[in-house]
C-alpha cells in the first residue's frame, strides 16, 4: 500500500504530547503525498488506536512494533515508499549501569 492511497481515510494518530515525532511525521507524509488527513482523532496509546481501528473509526499509522499487540478486526500492512523512520535510543541510569548494559556498550556505536 502506498501512502497516497490513504487520502480519503479518517486518521487516528498519537497526540503530539505522547509521540511528537510520529505525530509530525504523519502530517508531513500526508502533505508530501498531496493531501491533508481528514477526521483526525488523537490518542494517547497504540492500544487505543488499535481499538478505534477495530471499531471502524478510521485508520492509523503506527510503528511496526505494534504487531505484538494483535487485535481482532485489525489488519497491519507495510506502507510502500514511506519516509517515516523510527529511530531508537537506548536509555539507562547515569549512575552504575548494570553489567548487561555495560556489555551492550561494546556492541554499540
Amino acid at each position: 500500500m502506498a501512502f497516497s492511497e490513504l487520502a480519503q481515510e479518517r486518521f487516528i494518530r498519537p497526540s503530539r504530547e505522547v509521540a511528537e515525532v510520529l505525530h509530525s511525521s504523519v502530517l508531513s507524509e500526508c502533505t508530501e503525498n498531496g493531501f491533508r488527513p481528514i477526521g483526525l482523532q488523537e490518542v494517547s496509546t497504540a492500544q487505543t488506536a488499535l481499538g478505534l481501528v477495530a471499531a471502524r473509526v478510521g485508520i492509523s499509522v503506527l510503528p511496526s512494533s505494534v504487531r505484538v499487540l494483535s487485535r481482532d478486526g485489525v489488519v497491519l500492512k507495510n506502507i510502500r515508499n514511506s519516509r517515516i523512520q523510527v529511530q531508537l535510543e537506548l536509555v539507562w541510569p547515569k549512575v552504575t549501569p548494570s553489567p548487561i548494559v555495560e556489555r551492550l556498550f561494546e556492541h554499540l556505536d
